[in-house]
């Protein structure tokens, strides 16, 4: 039982230095591990669950002072893509539309006064509705173009009856688009396929490719560009997130062919890599 708590704060303690979106990739090369095996599915579920939490608080850093005369909490949303049944959390990235909810544990929190700040400039002089008043606990902010950029934003809510306060200061990290390939079969989001795809002959396959955190509305949204062997590859699927791989009679053992694909923002007209996703892999013939 000492190995197995070990062999999980390892694990956790790997998972929390890397970017947010290597946690998928990185748990399924992990998953492979025979080390793994010997944890029961409890621990196994705990660990997942471990990887999903870390995961959505990698880009938003919460700090509120020990100072505080009551309770006050941030909770946010990213207008960016994920796949509709991912059970985490969008991550903001370049561009996107976030909004913010305060969340005062006091008796009368619409009595209070919020007062937004962003990269310590107020945001009543911004554009759009004033954020700086009674009741207003919800402020919607778009990020900046840079990618990776790193905002810092703070919130104080102050009641001036009582001349109490309450104040809660986030670092907000955009992230890159990510995109992984699953088999269409795979229906876990920790098990994305790695870069070596070994297929068997005379098989029939549908490649599926998942995409996280692009600042887009929804999956139509998206340009879905599929080369093999660098040549583009018509899709000739019903859907453009998924990709038809059959393997044909004759083709040899041991041949290889390289795909890839580019998920580009169909906005975007630049070429804006904050607005696109590359994956590629390595499919091998077996028998």
């Amino acid at each position: 039982m000492i190995l197995k708590r070990y062999i999980i704060l390892s694990i956790i303690l790997g998972l929390i230095m890397v970017p947010a979106f290597l946690f998928t990739q990185s748990y399924a090369q992990t998953a492979e591990d025979s080390s793994l095996e010997q944890l029961s599915p409890e621990e196994l579920q705990l660990l997942e669950e471990t990887v999903k939490n870390v995961q959505e608080s990698a880009s938003i850093n919460q700090y509120a002072p020990s100072g505080n005369d009551f309770q006050l909490d941030v909770v946010w949303s990213a207008n960016t893509l994920t796949p509709y049944d991912y059970p985490g959390k969008a991550l903001p990235g370049a561009l996107s539309q976030m909004t913010f909810y305060a969340v005062a544990d006091t008796p009368n929190p619409q009595d209070l006064v919020y007062t937004w700040l962003i990269d310590d400039a107020s945001a009543s002089n911004s554009e759009g509705p004033e954020q700086v008043g009674r009741g207003r606990d919800i402020f919607n902010f778009i990020t900046f173009q840079i990618p990776q950029y790193t905002h810092r934003m703070r919130v104080v809510a102050q009641d001036p009856k009582t001349e109490k306060s309450a104040t809660v200061s986030l670092e907000i990290q955009t992230v890159m688009p990510e995109a992984y390939f699953y088999l269409e079969k795979n229906n876990s989001y920790g098990q994305a396929e790695s870069n070596i795809i070994k297929l068997s002959q005379n098989s029939e396959n549908n490649m599926m490719v998942r995409v996280f955190n692009m600042n887009s509305l929804n999956i139509n949204s998206v340009d879905f560009k599929w080369s093999l062997n660098n040549a583009a590859k018509e899709n000739s699927g019903t859907l453009p997130e998924i990709i038809p791989l059959n393997v044909q009679e004759g083709i040899p053992v041991g041949s290889q062919a390289n795909l890839k694909l580019e998920v580009v923002n169909k906005r975007d007209k630049s070429g804006d890599l904050s607005q696109k996703a590359v994956v590629r892999a390595s499919i091998y013939i077996t028998k």
